[in-house]
């Protein structure tokens, strides 16, 4: 991954280029305040306060290194101290050796004079230092929370993983689908046909759920659809007396290459059957129309009128609209039309 550029972040040319700004600017106030033309005194003042600004920057770095930042406030402290012991040494013995004559000969030594200019020089690099420490710390602090926030996007990645691995194993356990299968092993020789066919439609179920869990996105051709559709038509059937006319079907045109959330269609059908009034007289009507690029379906139910009623969560049309969701890039339409006595859903999708 690329490293995003900061202010703190220059390349060496341009810190080269700020560098040689601060000297100049250093010349500029030696000439106009203190009357001092030589440019090299600039040069050597200057490019020893970049030098101390510098190493202070080192320091403040390192203090935010958990590895070493036990030892950045000594070597800090010590950095500061050696600073002023070290001015003599710059004016007196190595800028001699270069040729520098910060201090003449001639010119009486005081040393209230010379801690003063030392001072005041080391008050620039300090206050330099503060304010890189503020910066960087600012810069750290996002970096912070930025990998805290990627720590916990993976730690969700993860969990989600987890519970889609649990979902997983569980439906496609070997025990539980030796269990189904004895099950309705039992009841086809007890003559329980019911309980064998509802044992198996439960096994395709959590097979077909199972397959879309592993995909990475989760929708499906709409034949795959249809065929896990018929399933829950049938299983409702069953459960209903086994009679065709529980679930009245009609369907215009033929499906193509449509995608749809793996348990739209269904989901919307179990609301109809859990929540409706569903008898011979009371049927549920569903309908398909299929044209190049669409899809509508509409599924309509009586409405319970007395009686007990079942409570809804709304998590069955909340799924719906999660799932449809995920054909973003498709003109998508759900509609409810509830009156006095029919409760139905309408959902049109126009594939582009």
């Amino acid at each position: 991954m690329e490293k995003k550029k900061t202010p703190l972040h220059l390349p060496v040319g341009l810190q080269v280029a700020f560098g040689a700004l601060f000297i100049v600017l250093t010349y500029i106030v030696n000439r106009f305040l203190h009357d001092n033309t030589d440019f090299t005194h600039s040069l050597a003042v200057g490019g020893s306060q970049i030098a101390a600004f510098y190493g202070y920057c080192y320091l403040i770095r390192i203090s935010f290194d958990r590895g070493r930042r036990r030892y950045a406030g000594k070597i800090a402290l010590l950095f500061s101290l050696v600073l002023p012991l070290a001015a003599p040494v710059l004016v007196y013995v190595l800028f001699p050796l270069l040729g520098i004559e910060l201090q003449y000969a001639h010119a009486e030594f005081d040393v209230k004079e010379f801690s003063a200019k030392v001072l005041i020089g080391l008050k620039t690099v300090w206050i330099g230092a503060g304010l890189y420490y503020v910066f960087y710390r600012k810069e750290m602090m996002g970096k912070r929370v930025i990998a805290l926030e990627h720590q916990t996007a993976l730690r969700e990645k993860e969990l989600v993983e987890t519970k889609n691995d649990q979902l997983l194993n569980a439906g496609q356990s070997h025990y539980a689908k030796h269990v189904m299968t004895d099950v309705a092993t039992r009841a086809t020789l007890a003559g329980d046909t019911y309980t064998a066919d509802q044992v198996t439609h439960i096994g395709k179920t959590f097979d077909y759920i199972a397959g879309v869990v592993q995909q990475r996105v989760p929708l499906v051709d709409i034949h795959r659809a249809l065929g896990y559709f018929d399933q829950v038509v049938t299983s409702i059937r069953l459960r209903r007396g086994n009679d065709e006319r529980i679930i009245r079907i009609t369907a215009e045109g033929e499906p193509t290459m449509q995608t749809i959330g793996p348990l739209t269609l269904t989901t919307i059908l179990e609301n109809s059957d859990t929540h409706g009034l569903v008898d011979l007289t009371h049927p549920i009507n569903v309908s398909f129309v299929f044209n190049r690029g669409m899809m509508a379906f509409s599924c309509a139910n009586a409405k319970r009128i007395g009686g007990k009623k079942v409570e809804s969560t709304g998590k069955g049309l909340e799924l719906v609209k999660q799932e449809l969701a995920l054909l973003d890039r498709h003109d998508v339409k759900l509609e409810i039309r509830e009156e006095e006595h029919t409760y139905t859903v309408y959902l049109t999708i126009i594939y582009n």
